[in-house]
């Protein structure tokens, strides 16, 4: 009969797992669209207009960050009390 080895790995933590991996799915996610979109941009209308897409995308993401921001900033004054 074979004697089974203890498992010594360290315990998982799930939350702290889920929440890399959504992490690293809306990362990857972010990049394929952006990749694809502004390549197709730029295969259709041409350079310039893949720069203005550009600009677009850089300025919505500045509008999601300050609304992250402040919903953050939200959140740490209410855990506050």
């Amino acid at each position: 009969m074979m004697k089974t080895r203890p498992n010594k790995t360290k315990p998982r933590n799930l939350r702290q797992y889920a929440k890399q991996t959504n992490l690293h799915l809306s990362i990857g996610l972010f990049l394929l669209v952006i990749s694809v979109g502004v390549g197709m941009i730029s295969l259709i209308w041409g350079g310039n207009a893949a720069l203005a897409a550009i600009f677009c995308i850089i300025i919505a993401i500045g509008i999601f960050a300050l609304i992250f921001l402040v919903l953050w900033i939200m959140e740490r004054i209410a855990r506050h009390d």
